[in-house]
Formats: structure tokens, C-alpha cells, sequence
């Protein structure tokens, strides 16, 4: 629920979500807050959460990157 749209390019990828009403940018300011808490540096560009991991990162590592963006937007919905 309230995503909008998923892009990706390679490991390059974007959640666009619905906005709060009024709101504009706070959904995607809270699940950023949500992930830095958690220990995952996302961007976000007001309802567009992007992901942009190192090369290098292991297969562990994106686990952990999705997994907490996914528990974020059920719980900052």
C-alpha cells in the first residue's frame, strides 16, 4: 500500500510513494527516518525514496537495505 511506482536501474532504483493528504514529502521524510534509525542511509526527494548501494555491497547488505525500506513503509504508512 501507497506506492506509487518502482524504478530501477542495476541496483539503482527509486520508490515513488502516494503522498500523505496536505502532506506533500513528510511520507518520505518519515521513511527515511524510519531506515537512518534502523541504520540504512536512503535519499529522498519529498515522496520518492531512492537507493543507491556501493558496488561492493553483499548480497546480506541489500537484504538488509530492502528489508528495512520494506518494513518502514508498512510501519510509516
Amino acid at each position: 500500500p501507497n506506492v506509487v511506482d518502482i524504478r530501477n536501474f542495476g541496483l539503482a532504483a527509486a520508490v515513488e510513494l502516494q503522498p500523505l493528504p496536505a502532506q506533500p514529502s513528510v511520507r518520505g521524510l518519515n521513511i527515511f527516518q524510519y531506515c537512518f534509525d534502523h541504520g540504512v542511509l536512503l535519499r529522498y526527494t519529498g515522496d520518492i525514496i531512492a537507493l543507491g548501494p556501493a558496488a561492493t555491497a553483499s548480497a546480506d547488505e541489500l537484504g538488509i537495505m530492502v528489508d528495512t525500506l520494506r518494513d518502514a513503509i508498512r510501519k510509516c504508512a
